[in-house]
């Protein structure tokens, strides 16, 4: 309804998708404005006035709201899969830790609170599912754009998927894929692809029950560190 600007994501009449951050007030006319950012594009952030966006249109004879809340949550097995939101930022942390833990890779993790909220929020360079079972979140899936040139069109690309231990073999994380599959639908996208440890059979297994294949053939190569830094200066 008008005058509510809840966090989440909101559809523009004309159809883009937009994820409302928060509201802030004008220093000098007090006036509400609405801080949100586009989720296409160059995901750029933007400011309106709160009058601006509770507006009503006529649309093709109808009666329209300018921007209206999905959100974007559903429902399955009883849990409730919904994006992750600034606020949730220490689980999603949590989260990572626990994944580091299970993967034998903790001592590879530099990630603060502070730097997964400027780089997922503020930046908007990656987006967070949170699946939750009665109030609690038990798993999470952490994504991004990517681009295929021969497909001609965006994908997602899943770079962490976790379910706590306790809660796995309720369709946690087969919920999770579902979902993220449904987006990658609903945005167009050519394809849903993620890595996967070699020695992680019991994911591989779940990910060929689902019917996804692994790429045969192809190495990942990466840059990271003070590499990186040399390479970009020549060294």
């Amino acid at each position: 309804m008008a005058g509510e600007h809840r966090p989440g994501r909101y559809r523009h009449f004309k159809g883009g998708e937009y994820q409302l951050l928060y509201t802030a007030r004008h220093s000098e006319t007090e006036e509400e404005l609405v801080v949100y950012r586009a989720l296409y594009g160059d995901r750029g952030i933007w400011v309106r006035p709160a009058a601006m966006w509770d507006e009503e249109l006529v649309r093709d004879g109808k009666t329209v709201r300018r921007f209206t809340y999905i959100d974007g949550e559903v429902q399955e097995n009883g849990l409730r899969i919904r994006f992750a939101a600034p606020e949730d930022t220490g689980v999603i942390l949590d989260f990572v830790r626990q994944l580091a833990a299970y993967e034998k890779l903790s001592d590879q993790v530099s990630a603060t609170e502070a730097l997964l909220r400027e780089w997922i929020f503020d930046r908007g360079k990656a987006e967070v599912l949170l699946a939750e079972a009665e109030g609690e979140a038990v798993g999470f899936a952490l994504f991004f754009s990517s681009f295929s040139t021969f497909l001609g069109r965006a994908g997602i690309y899943l770079e962490d998927l976790f379910v706590r231990p306790d809660c796995r073999g309720r369709g946690c994380g087969k919920a999770l894929l579902r979902r993220l599959a449904q987006l990658a639908v609903e945005r167009g996208c050519g394809r849903l692809e993620w890595s996967c440890l070699d020695w992680n059979r019991p994911s591989i297994d779940f990910y060929l029950s689902l019917g996804a294949q692994p790429m045969e053939g192809w190495t990942t190569y990466r840059m990271a560190g003070e590499t990186l830094r040399a390479f970009a200066e020549g060294e």
